[in-house]
């Protein structure tokens, strides 16, 4: 059974399971950058609430911590796309729940987890080969 991909302009590759290794560790590497840009943006949002002279809204807090979740799994290998798009959703409510104060903020996370998620699907459809 030969496996080919497609790469460049028209061209085949044959025989590359490698691709498919280092689409998973994309995956994980925009895993860790949506990890660490949310933990970012959940101190800036207790500072900055804060500031205010404001309690910070920890069911909102809740919310973010619970979607970070399945991104430390991703981060740990075990990556699983259902978990990284339920990831992307419940960060995307929470960028549109904080649209009117740092929301915005969020929203580098939730591309990073869409694009993780994408970039695993594409991975799963290569099939390695026994060497």
């Amino acid at each position: 059974m030969s496996s080919t991909c497609s790469f460049g302009a028209g061209q085949q590759l044959p025989n590359a399971p490698w691709l498919a290794d280092n689409r998973r560790m994309w995956a994980r590497w925009l895993a860790l950058a949506a990890t660490i840009w949310t933990g970012a943006y959940v101190a800036v949002y207790v500072t900055v609430v804060g500031h205010d002279d404001n309690s910070p809204a920890w069911w909102y807090v809740g919310l973010i911590a619970v979607s970070v979740v399945p991104l430390i799994a991703a981060v740990a290998g075990r990556l699983s796309r259902p978990a990284l798009v339920a990831s992307a959703v419940v960060l995307a409510v929470a960028a549109l729940l904080g649209l009117l104060s740092i929301g915005v903020m969020l929203l580098p996370s939730v591309m990073c987890v869409i694009v993780a998620a994408i970039v695993m699907k594409s991975a799963s459809g290569t099939v390695h080969e026994p060497r």
